[in-house]
């Protein structure tokens, strides 16, 4: 059987690294407390989940645990097991507990749904080295490891399933359709397992989802649209899989507070609508994103709190729509190839504390604002093209870590050479995104590179600024000009 399970072409990859770690929320959310705040949510819409636990998820977003690899024909054997079992079973019935025959008893319908599912789940499991699952045996669910059960939000008189958490049980396996038979759960975590494959369309089923915790497994294909059809889902977590392909501008019509996509391989642009979530936390770093910033981001002004894209390969030049995030504590940005220069409105960030932008082609100057915003711990902008910092930038202000390394500064140490810096601040700044090109003249980089041996920046700060002045402000035209500037124009020399 090996044989023909390696040399039978797959329509997923079946390779994926290490795997990292996901932290696991403490049992006390589990069943209670978050079954019945989903009770809160019905009917509410402006309701907003606590996030203070969410800073906490996103600091852990480079760790690492030990876990039982999967070889890749393991992999390959538990979706090809996935396969035969959709083929069978993908559409599940309104009946279909109804026609499940079985000698055991319930105390009530949505039990016996519960048990059906469970037991789907354990058959659908290739490894279990602690035996997790090892009291997964008879009608009583509610005793299962992992399975919390509460009184069911439209009948207070009867149990059901409400939660399953399989956090860090080093399960391999993959998902059942039968998944879609819980109609009553609220939580489903199982990060930090090999459970491999994709998630059945019947997951769509989980009309009361309210949080959905898939990482740090090996789940492959395009993003799993059946979690789109789930009306009140507040959290998603699919950080450390191997998704793929376009992120759906469906997600952010979501209500969804918290949106974790890190470590994947979608290679798509962000969707422009990208602002009309109301998530307080978006981490979607180390996939292949394209394409510029949506300007959209601005309309987050009230909710957002966390904004992490570090290691995709965005261009463009960043929107002076950032500006209005004035709830933002936490945005990074890094590690990727923003061009032009740092919007002055970044000083807008009042409550920033982490702010990074390192590791792009970034040029022009940096503002004394954003230097000295109020909140600030962490400010990093090197390995830029930053040829000035604005008095009150050097030396940072108390308790403030600044690192301005291997940018373009004159007097400041660990900086580039002159040469490596003349090839990009003497070019044109090309704002592109989309269909148009957006044209910005190195002004700023042209008077830099004419004083450069000779003057510092602060004797030069009444004429810079009026430069800076004008290239924040002119919107004058070039010979190519996009339809859509991404930031105003310099006039033409």
């Amino acid at each position: 059987m090996s044989s023909e399970i390696v040399t039978k072409p797959l329509i997923w990859p079946l390779t994926c690294p290490s795997l990292p770690l996901n932290i696991t929320l403490s049992n006390s959310f589990f069943s209670h407390l978050f079954y019945k705040s989903l009770g809160a949510f019905q009917g509410s819409t402006s309701h907003k989940m606590a996030t203070s636990y969410f800073l906490l998820l996103s600091l852990f977003l480079l760790s690492s645990s030990v876990s039982h690899a999967l070889s890749n024909v393991e992999a390959s054997f538990i979706v090809r097991r996935q396969l035969l079992h959709l083929h069978e079973n993908d559409e599940l019935s309104d009946n279909y507990a109804d026609n499940y025959e079985t000698n055991l008893t319930f105390p009530n319908p949505r039990l016996k749904s519960a048990y059906i599912a469970l037991e789907a789940l354990k058959k659908a499991i290739y490894s279990d080295p602690s035996n997790f699952t090892a009291n997964w045996e008879g009608p009583n669910v509610c005793s299962y490891n992992g399975v919390f059960c509460e009184k069911a939000l439209d009948d207070p008189k009867i149990d059901v399933v409400a939660g399953i958490d399989l956090n860090h049980a080093d399960i391999a396996g993959y998902i059942p359709p039968e998944i879609g038979l819980l109609t009553d759960l609220a939580l489903f975590h199982i990060n930090s397992n090999r459970f491999c494959g994709v998630l059945p369309k019947s997951f769509s089923k989980l009309k009361l989802l309210y949080e959905l915790d898939i990482s740090n497994n090996r789940f492959v294909g395009r993003f799993p649209e059946p979690v789109l059809l789930i009306p009140d889902i507040k959290f998603l977590d699919l950080r450390f899989n191997e998704f793929e392909g376009e992120l759906p501008s469906e997600l952010f019509n979501k209500s969804l507070d918290a949106i974790f996509l890190n470590n994947n391989r979608f290679t798509s642009t962000i969707p422009q609508n990208m602002g009309s979530s109301p998530a307080s936390v978006m981490v979607f770093a180390y996939n292949n994103l394209t394409g510029c910033l949506p300007s959209s981001i601005g309309n987050m002004t009230k909710t957002l709190n966390e904004f992490v894209l570090i290691n995709n390969n965005l261009t463009g030049c960043l929107p002076a729509e950032i500006g209005k995030l004035e709830q933002v504590y936490v945005f990074d940005i890094s590690q990727n190839n923003f061009v032009g220069m740092l919007p002055r409105t970044f000083d807008g960030l009042k409550n920033a504390e982490h702010l990074s932008i390192g590791h792009n082609k970034l040029t022009g100057f940096v503002p004394r604002n954003v230097c000295s915003l109020p909140n600030l711990v962490n400010f990093t902008f090197s390995y830029n093209y930053f040829n000035g910092e604005e008095e009150g930038c050097v030396p940072p202000k108390k308790d403030v870590v600044l690192d301005d390394e291997n940018n373009c500064i004159p007097n400041r140490p660990k900086q580039k050479v002159a040469d490596v810096c003349n090839v990009v601040i003497s070019k044109h700044v090309d704002c592109k995104c989309g269909s148009g090109t957006h044209l910005i003249l190195p002004i700023l980089q042209q008077h830099h590179l004419a004083h450069h041996q000779n003057l510092h920046l602060n004797h030069n700060l009444p004429v810079l600024l009026k430069l800076r002045h004008q290239s924040h402000n002119l919107n004058l035209p070039l010979q190519h000009q996009s339809h859509n500037p991404a930031q105003p124009l310099l006039p033409q020399r």
